[in-house]
């Protein structure tokens, strides 16, 4: 494991913000109540899937195949099973993957989703009513996650059929959209928020920036918080698929492309303007940070 100072899970908490003429009548503002409607009376992904033992839970394009990878070799490595051999395309869920795919024989089952949690998730009832699995949820900083997405989904497509990348950081705040947008994220960070902020020691905040420095304190902490107490052995396979030099190497020539050209992605950078339209919209509809600076 790295050395240096062990690094504290984070504690989220709703931050003050100037919403500047915010008066819940606006297009903007009527849509985001409508799609908080739809999750809270529709999404409760986590109480049907209840019998797995923990949910990986990631906000989009947040690094979830790359942690899942290395948390798949540290718990393959701990149980004495097979790894994954491949980082992309169906055999890296062979450990990790959804809910309903059948658990290796005496391995934990962690159930990967992007699931935006119903309200009631933050509600202390729900949670004595049901026993809700522990959840590690993983997040990014909202700009990066939409460049990635951006270049993964939108950079490539045929003339006519892309849009600039102002106005994919606009978004839709209807989301009708086919891939998410800065109105999806802003919906998954509110509401693991107040999940987040009601049952701390139930669900632990997990942010990319964080585990990439050091990859294998941050698997061993997910396992933790899972009841698992990873042995040096397990963390050090983890570490050995940690760089992004070993995921692409594992890549699934048969799968679709996972992982973004480095030139590509480094091409593709909000503009002072894109950054604008990002806090303006973030500070008038986000209820927490999460220690990034959006406001």
């Amino acid at each position: 494991m790295p050395g240096g100072k062990t690094r504290e899970v984070r504690i989220v908490r709703p931050v003050s913000r100037k919403r500047d003429g915010y008066n819940g009548f606006a297009r903007a503002d009527r849509a985001a109540a409508w799609t908080n409607f739809k999750a809270d009376t529709g999404n409760f992904h986590m109480l049907h899937y209840r019998h797995v033992d923990g949910f990986f839970i990631s906000a989009k394009n947040s690094g979830t195949q790359w942690f899942t990878f290395m948390l798949s070799h540290a718990l393959a490595e701990q149980y004495g099973v097979e790894a994954p051999q491949f980082s992309s395309g169906p055999g890296r869920d062979a450990i990790i993957g959804p809910a309903k795919q059948k658990p290796v024989p005496g391995v934990p089952k962690i159930a990967v989703s992007h699931t935006i949690p119903s309200v009631m998730f933050s509600w202390r009832l729900m949670h004595a009513l049901f026993e809700i699995p522990r959840c590690v949820v993983l997040v990014r900083d909202i700009r990066h996650a939409l460049e990635s997405i951006y270049v993964k989904w939108m950079n490539d497509l045929p003339a006519g059929e892309g849009m600039s990348l102002t106005d994919y950081v606009e978004g839709d705040p209807w989301q009708n959209r086919e891939h998410a947008d800065i109105w999806w994220s802003i919906q998954f960070f509110n509401h693991w928020g107040d999940v987040l902020t009601a049952c701390p020691e139930r669900n632990m905040l997990l942010r990319y920036e964080d585990a990439i420095e050091a990859p294998g304190e941050w698997v061993a902490k997910a396992a933790r918080h899972y009841g698992i107490e990873l042995t040096p052995a397990a963390i050090a396979a983890a570490e050995a698929v940690s760089s992004r030099e070993a995921v692409r190497a594992r890549l699934d020539p048969d799968a679709p492309k996972a992982v973004s050209d480095e030139d590509e992605r480094a091409s593709v950078h909000l503009s002072e303007k894109d950054e604008k339209i990002m806090r303006r919209i973030l500070s008038r509809h986000m209820r927490y940070d999460f220690g990034y600076d959006w406001f």
